[in-house]
C-alpha cells in the first residue's frame, strides 16, 4: 500500500456475490497470487467463493484483473452481544500494480461493502499492521508461531506420559463425526470461548464441517481434545479442552487453528506434540495466541521449539459503539481465519 492513489484511481472497483462466469478468470489470478495448494484452490471454488462477496480491480486502460479481495460474513459475539463479522479471507494485487495504492482502495470498498451488510467488525491476518492503520484498523490480537522439533523429542525418549498433570486426554476426529455431533461440539465450543474472550467467532455445526473440509482436502483435519472418561454421546456434562486443525507437508505438521479451552494450555498442546510423533512428523509448526503463552510451555518443550512472531489479527469496529467496542476487543479476542 501506498499514500500515492493515483494508480489506485486509475482502476475501477466492483463487488459481485456468485457470480460463475468469473469464476475461471478468478481461479487463475489466484493461483497466480497465492500459490496454495490445488485441492483448497478446488474446495474454494466448488463449496465456498458463492457465498463470499469479491471485490475486483481493473485496469482502466484494458479491463485486465489487477486485483482481487474476497469477504467472508459470519457471527461473532462481542462483549455477550451477537453481531455480524466480516473477514478478509483473501487479498492480492499482480506484482506490477503493487504500491500504487490499489490495495487502499480495494480494503475502503470491504469497509464500505461491510457496513452496508450491518457487520459490527471487519478483521483480517497482516503482516503489515502499520499501513492496515492508516485505514483505521487497530492490532486485535497477536500472535506466535511454534517452530517444534520432534526429532529432537523423540531422543529425549518422548514426551511423557504424566506430561498432562493427569492421564486419558483423548482426541475426536472432525471427519467421524455426524451433523449433529458437529452443531452439539460447536455448542461446547461457544462456551469455551465464552468463558476465556470478550470478543469471538461463533461457531455452528456448518462452519466446524466447511472446516473439517478444507483441511481433509490438504492432507489434515480437524482434531477435538476431550478429557478422559467422557464421551459425545453420553447425556452427561462434557469438558471440551481443545480443538487444532492441522495439515501435513513434507514431514511437517502446521496447526493453523489452535483452539484451548482450558486455562492449563499443555493439555491440547501435548496432544498436538503427541499426533506430530504419531504421524511420524519431524516438525510441528504451532499458530496460537501470544496470550497462550505460558512457562508451562517452555517447561513443555524446553530447547526443542523455537518462538517466532507469527501475522497478527487487525480489525475494525464500524458500529456507532466503536470504541467502546475496540477497547473489549483489545482486551482479549479470539477471531481465527474462515474462508
Amino acid at each position: 500500500m501506498s499514500d500515492s492513489m493515483s494508480d489506485g484511481d486509475s482502476c475501477s472497483y466492483s463487488c459481485y456475490r456468485g457470480d460463475p462466469k468469473s469464476f475461471e478468470e478468478l481461479r487463475a489470478f489466484w493461483q497466480d497470487i497465492f500459490q496454495d495448494p490445488e485441492e483448497f484452490v478446488d474446495f474454494y471454488f466448488d463449496k465456498v467463493l458463492s457465498e463470499n462477496r469479491v471485490i475486483l480491480a481493473r485496469s482502466d486502460a484494458d479491463q485486465s484483473l489487477v486485483g482481487m479481495l474476497h469477504l467472508h460474513m459470519y457471527p461473532v459475539m462481542i462483549d455477550g452481544k451477537r453481531a455480524k463479522g466480516c473477514y478478509i479471507v483473501k487479498s492480492g494485487v499482480l506484482p506490477e500494480y503493487r504500491d500504487h495504492g490499489i490495495m487502499h482502495r480495494m480494503l475502503e470498498e470491504a469497509t464500505d461493502i461491510a457496513r452496508e451488510e450491518g457487520c459490527a467488525i471487519i478483521y483480517g491476518a497482516t503482516d503489515h499492521e502499520e499501513e492496515m492503520e492508516r485505514l483505521g484498523f487497530f492490532t486485535a490480537g497477536e500472535y506466535v508461531e511454534l517452530d517444534i522439533d520432534i526429532m529432537m523429542i523423540e531422543e529425549d525418549n518422548g514426551v511423557p506420559d504424566d506430561l498432562s498433570g493427569e492421564e486419558g486426554y483423548y482426541t475426536v476426529r472432525f471427519r467421524d463425526l455426524t451433523d449433529e455431533q458437529l452443531s452439539r461440539l460447536a455448542e461446547e465450543a461457544d462456551e469455551g470461548l465464552a468463558k476465556k474472550y470478550a470478543a469471538y467467532v461463533l461457531r455452528n455445526g456448518a462452519s466446524l464441517a466447511s472446516m473439517r473440509d478444507e483441511h481433509l482436502c490438504q492432507s489434515g483435519g480437524v482434531m477435538a481434545v476431550y478429557e478422559s472418561g467422557m464421551s459425545m454421546d453420553e447425556a452427561k456434562s462434557e469438558r471440551l479442552a481443545g480443538i487444532f486443525a492441522y495439515d501435513i507437508y513434507d514431514d511437517t505438521l502446521y496447526v493453523h487453528r489452535f483452539e484451548n479451552f482450558d486455562y492449563n494450555v499443555r493439555y491440547t498442546l501435548d496432544t498436538v506434540v503427541r499426533f506430530a510423533e504419531e504421524a511420524a512428523c519431524r516438525r510441528c509448526v504451532v499458530r496460537m495466541p501470544a496470550a497462550e503463552m505460558c512457562d508451562d510451555v517452555y517447561n513443555l518443550l524446553g530447547t526443542t521449539a523455537r518462538l517466532e512472531e507469527a501475522q497478527g489479527i487487525v480489525a475494525k469496529c464500524l458500529t456507532d459503539t466503536a470504541s467502546s467496542d475496540e477497547e473489549k476487543i483489545k482486551r482479549k479476542c479470539f477471531f481465527d481465519e474462515i474462508v
